[in-house]
């Protein structure tokens, strides 16, 4: 990871404000994700106040980087939907200065800048109900042409893949896929972050063992050595997050028996320490693993991730939204199964009883209801994505007798 606006000489600047902001935005971070995530607001504070005054500074280089920085935090944030407000703003002004000011910024990132915005356009168009099919493939289209204007063409297909994949389109899987691989050796980005949605194609085609390898590979840094340096930030190449990851995959993708595979082989097996929680809204997701097994002696921390959950909705993306009430569906009949039938939780529309108590079987209608309600959005916007189908799939792999 590179500082925040590390790129930029402040000396240069012809403001003196908008010096002090990049120092100020510098300070901040000290090359820290955990700088990044504490001061997340302020940062996102300064970074308007960058943008707003190095566009009437006429800075180009230093307003299309805080673009792309201030974006990247509201990724991290959650906050996607600033990130589309804010991809209107950009296509505006790279329309109108970016190939203009290019010659006036040699040697210089300013182009690859562009990629890395529309990646993370991406990130917040591909799981959005308001972003429907119409808009989102036009949005592939513009994005296309701007890699090959631009280059970093594997970010396109890595993305087209992604696309792809939430649709489970075995063929524009497949096509996207064989273009990834032919622009592997360019990735500059982290590769273990670049190769997971060729993991889950690997499973959603059912390659579970060349799924495996490449799962092994990561976790163990069988990887080139001008990538290793990824393993010094990577939050996905931890063991617990990339099994999690190819176990939701294989639910996702209706694969039960490499479900089942995996979980025996390399879930189960992990001690209980070491399965971190993921955070946002997919945090139910080892927490439903656990659930799976029988496990539920952490019951009042997950009851909290649920009140949050809730709480948080609307800052998640529709998909994120299906995913997490979906799996609190599941695990509210896992734990009335297990034998407690009610517990002490605070969800908007649901009474508790005098003690304070709520039904596991009503939080799970009520979650379920929820899960059907943004799984409908969802594919009304977007004819390939079966919500039916995904929610069929998550409860023959999860409730089903093994």
């Amino acid at each position: 990871m590179s500082l925040l606006l590390s790129s930029i000489k402040t000396t240069e600047l012809k403001s003196e404000e908008l010096a002090l902001l990049v120092r100020r935005v510098r300070n901040l971070v000290r090359d820290s994700y955990d700088q990044i995530n504490q001061n997340a607001d302020t940062l996102c504070a300064l970074y308007k106040r960058i943008m707003q005054l190095a566009r009437q500074e006429k800075e180009w280089y230093l307003y299309f980087n805080a673009i792309y920085e201030f974006l990247y935090i509201n990724t991290r944030k959650d906050d996607y939907r600033e990130i589309v407000k804010y991809a209107e703003i950009y296509y505006r002004d790279s329309a109108l200065y970016m190939d203009r000011e290019l010659p006036n910024y040699p040697g210089t990132d300013m182009r690859l800048t562009n990629i890395l915005i529309y990646n993370l356009i991406f990130k917040a168009y591909l799981e959005f109900y308001q972003i429907d099919d119409t808009k989102m493939e036009a949005f592939m289209r513009q994005y296309e042409l701007a890699v090959q204007k631009y280059g970093r063409q594997y970010n396109f297909y890595n993305d087209e893949l992604d696309l792809a994949l939430l649709y489970r389109d075995v063929n524009r899987a497949k096509n996207a896929a064989h273009h990834f691989l032919e622009q592997e050796k360019e990735i500059k980005s982290c590769y273990v972050c670049a190769h997971v949605n060729y993991l889950n194609y690997l499973l959603l085609t059912d390659q579970e063992r060349q799924a495996e390898e490449l799962m092994l590979d990561l976790i163990h840094k069988n990887i080139p050595l001008k990538h290793q340096w990824c393993y010094q930030y990577c939050e996905i190449a931890e063991p617990a997050n990339l099994y999690s990851r190819v176990l939701t995959a294989c639910i996702k993708y209706g694969k039960m028996e490499a479900f089942r595979y995996f979980y025996e082989k390399y879930w189960q097996k992990l001690p209980r320490e070491s399965k971190g929680e993921q955070g946002g809204s997919v945090s139910v997701m080892p927490r439903l693993f656990y659930a799976y097994a029988g496990f539920f002696d952490r019951l009042e921390g997950d009851l909290r991730a649920v009140e949050e959950s809730v709480e948080n909705e609307k800052n998640y993306t529709t998909v994120d939204n299906v995913v997490c009430a979906v799996g609190w569906w599941l695990y509210f009949l896992l734990l009335d199964k297990s034998g407690v039938h009610e517990v002490t939780i605070r969800i908007p529309g649901l009474e508790a009883d005098g003690d304070g108590k709520v039904s596991s079987l009503e939080i799970s209608a009520y979650m379920e209801k929820k899960a059907d309600e943004y799984g409908g959005k969802f594919s009304q916007a977007r004819a390939k994505f079966d919500y039916h189908f995904l929610k069929e799939s998550y409860r023959k792999c999860l409730l089903e007798e093994r």
